[in-house]
């Protein structure tokens, strides 16, 4: 990207944001950088959600490739299946943000990978989101964060209730929830709402958030904040 000539480079980041200068106030620096951890629903689409408000230093972290049930929560086509989830994130990315950096690291977060993610986190500044639906590898995730002292938000979802943490707890107390990998009731609206819940966390309020989305369509009242 260094060698792209200045007017190559301003029609190539023509982007206007005055729209959305109400976020401003309550989103951190756009120079930030954006450690994203699991880029499958709710990774994918706060990946892609970071990039289109204006966000341009993105890290994304997964080894999982691409099924057929997240073609069904992301933008992508099915002739994908079997890519790596990270890759098509930042393909995707790219094709609307190309001066976007955005780095891909093809791993899981587990005890083989934990000096490269400790090198990561010690170099970088921002926040760092936890997508993974993985109850181990969250409290891993939580506690290097918290020694380097990173910003944490810990987002997912679970049928229609999604939910945010600034901090690690367990989003669910049904037995659904164990330690290890489980697969989370999905789709796609529940999907794109818990990135949103979770970006616009990063007010300086930033609460835990928890809640029905089918409540909240239906006007019924539900507590929120846990």
């Amino acid at each position: 990207m260094d060698t792209i000539n200045e007017s190559i480079r301003e029609t190539l980041d023509f982007v206007d944001y005055s729209r959305q200068s109400e976020l401003d106030s309550i989103l951190p620096l756009r120079d930030s950088n954006n450690i994203i951890i699991g880029c499958g629903g709710v990774g994918f689409w706060t990946g892609l959600m970071l990039a289109m408000l204006g966000f341009s230093k993105i890290t994304l972290i997964d080894a999982d490739k691409l099924e057929a049930t997240n073609i069904a929560r992301i933008p992508v086509p099915t002739t994908w299946i079997g890519v790596n989830k990270a890759v098509a994130l930042r393909k995707v990315i790219h094709s609307i943000r190309p001066l976007a950096q955005v780095r891909v690291l093809n791993m899981f977060i587990n005890e083989d990978t934990l000096d490269i993610f400790n090198d990561l986190l010690t170099e970088s500044h921002g926040i760092v989101w936890d997508a993974t639906d993985d109850a181990t590898a969250q409290e891993t995730i939580y506690a290097r964060v918290k020694d380097v002292g990173l910003s944490y938000r810990k987002i997912g979802y679970e049928g229609w209730e999604v939910a945010n943490y600034p901090s690690y707890d367990k989003m669910w107390s049904t037995g659904d929830v164990q330690r290890g990998y489980r697969t989370a009731k999905a789709n796609a609206l529940s999907s794109i709402f818990a990135s949103c819940l979770g970006i616009l966390s990063l007010s300086t309020a930033s609460p835990a958030i928890k809640l029905d989305m089918l409540k909240l369509a239906k006007g019924e009242k539900d507590d929120q904040k846990v």
